[in-house]
């Protein structure tokens, strides 16, 4: 384990961890995202199937803003994320992981680049 300080100077901690417990951690986050993806788009879906069912066509000039919106608030899987890491540390030779401050709160702790703006979409506020 090792400590430094990073450019704005906050302490980062480098550890090593056992390789099968970490992807123990991930595949449960993968299955938990999959999970909540899932149920955001079938909730996306009846929204989407609405609000095409009540689309007035005729006369129509500009692209329905209701359509705007809806393309917009469409949930984004990230599984193929989770599936590449995990594939990457199961084809890996090393039984032991570096990881530092942020990569264990990415892989540890869930904590990824796209997590707030994927959780913020309405569709997933609803899941919970």
């Amino acid at each position: 384990m090792g400590f430094r300080r990073d450019r704005y100077d906050e302490i980062s901690l480098d550890i090593t961890v056992k390789k099968t417990e970490l992807l123990v951690i991930l595949k449960k986050n993968r299955e938990q995202h999959k999970i909540d993806y899932d149920r955001a788009i079938q909730l996306w879906r009846k929204d989407f199937e609405r609000v095409v069912s009540e689309l007035q066509i005729q006369g129509c000039e500009d692209f329905p803003e209701s359509l705007e919106d809806i393309r917009d608030s469409c949930p984004v899987s990230y599984v193929t994320q989770y599936d590449d890491v995990i594939e990457m540390f199961e084809m890996g030779v090393n039984e032991q992981i570096l990881l530092t401050t942020d990569t264990y709160r990415t892989f540890c702790k869930d904590e990824w680049s796209w997590k707030s703006s994927t959780y913020g979409n309405r569709y997933y506020k609803k899941n919970k």
